[in-house]
């Protein structure tokens, strides 16, 4: 965490650390300084577009950066869980606007971010990067209603991946409602310290 302060705040990149690594927290920053300038659903696309830009094997060629799967399976490590897919009928991006209308209709902001956090996730609408930025729109519904951003700088990863796959293969949401009530508690505590308001 102080290694991505001292990126963000002065520039400084950690000298133990790949450059990849310094370019995707630069890239996530930008990404988030976007989402909070366009706080809107319809900011998925280039909101996915932005944390993928690093060039490495790890992240998604230019080409497919923001852009809806169409043509592409997509293989969920450690999982049986398919998602679906119709290529070329446009069926991805109908759902994605389904799962907006949805969360949009949701009066209560933190179920609403909850929703987005789980739902996007599990349509996988991109070919790569799909939980990042499920992690990043869930915030729109709590910023629209002046509740603080979630942040998941300190959620426990492994609990958060097993949290999701229990959410793919059994339809539980119970594992994955625990990791967003603890990153958000502690993201709310991180705020909420002297200095930070």
């Amino acid at each position: 965490m102080l290694d991505t302060q001292a990126l963000i705040e002065y520039g400084e990149k950690s000298a133990g650390k790949p450059l990849a690594d310094a370019s995707l927290v630069l890239n996530h920053k930008e990404a988030f300084e976007y989402l909070y300038d366009h706080m809107r659903l319809d900011s998925i696309f280039k909101v996915h577009d932005l944390p993928a830009m690093t060039e490495s094997i790890h992240f998604l060629p230019k080409e497919q950066r923001g852009i809806a799967r169409e043509y592409a399976d997509v293989d969920i490590h450690f999982s049986t869980y398919l998602p679906s897919f119709r290529p070329g009928t446009g069926y991805i991006e109908r759902m994605l606007e389904k799962i907006q209308a949805t969360a949009s209709a949701i009066e209560n902001p933190i179920q609403a971010a909850f929703y987005l956090l789980t739902r996007i996730a599990y349509l996988q609408p991109f070919q790569d990067g799909n939980k990042r930025t499920s992690r990043a729109m869930c915030n729109v519904p709590l910023i629209q209603a002046k509740l603080p951003p979630i942040s998941f700088i300190d959620f426990g990863k492994q609990d958060y991946i097993v949290s999701m796959l229990a959410f793919y293969e059994l339809g539980d949401t119970r594992l994955a409602e625990r990791c967003f009530v603890d990153a958000y508690g502690k993201s709310i505590s991180r705020l909420a310290r002297p200095g930070k308001l």
